[in-house]
């Protein structure tokens, strides 16, 4: 869920926006328990993406869904350029059957991905990747959000505050930032500035 703004902030802060504060926004309604019965069917599976389109977030919100289901789950952040995996705590206590989820999974060169592949199989873990390319897993879900999903998003941001980015603004920055969410919610942020004639005041 969205946790709404109130009239003295930015409905559009990163304390607001980032992965981790919001639940991703499927275009239809069917579409949330249909990624979880086929990644629980598979076993695995990776979130395909181009940048800003809600990877991280939609991973979030599967973590969520895996542990309250009693799911163990352990998760990596890949950041850009890093090429190898660090320990992570959980790696010698996750049981048969728990989840390990690997965000930017495409930053490790291809021999590091199918060692990492290799020993969750051995090890009967499931592995659930995000990625800008599509790799060889048994499911699969592609992300490809429109302006519609991104006009949605925004009204619920402002929900408590009011339209002051309206639904033509959104449609526009989508086709100027080429179906990035992230970005288009960043442009959003300066849009809002300049209308309510704050100062700035945007860290990210």
């Amino acid at each position: 869920m969205i946790h709404h703004p109130r009239h003295a902030t930015n409905p559009f802060s990163t304390c607001w926006i980032r992965p981790d504060r919001c639940s991703y926004r499927f275009p239809s309604a069917g579409q949330p328990g249909q990624l979880m019965e086929g990644l629980l069917r598979a076993g695995g599976g990776q979130v395909v993406g181009p940048h800003g389109v809600g990877k991280s977030t939609l991973l979030f919100t599967l973590q969520a869904e895996l542990m309250k289901r009693g799911y163990q789950v352990a998760r990596i952040q890949l950041q850009a350029g890093q090429r190898r995996l660090a320990p992570w705590r959980e790696e010698q206590t996750m049981a048969a059957s728990s989840w390990l989820i690997v965000d930017g999974f495409e930053q490790l060169p291809a021999w590091r991905r199918w060692k990492l592949v290799w020993q969750c199989r051995r090890r009967h873990i499931r592995l659930l990747v995000s990625s800008h390319r599509c790799h060889r897993f048994p499911f699969t879900w592609q992300l490809a959000p429109g302006p519609e999903l991104a006009c949605t998003l925004v009204d619920e941001l402002q929900q408590e505050i009011g339209n002051v980015v309206t639904s033509e603004d959104v449609k526009q920055l989508f086709r100027e930032h080429q179906g990035n969410i992230r970005e288009l919610l960043f442009a959003c942020y300066d849009l809002f500035e300049t209308r309510t004639r704050r100062r700035p005041e945007r860290q990210h």
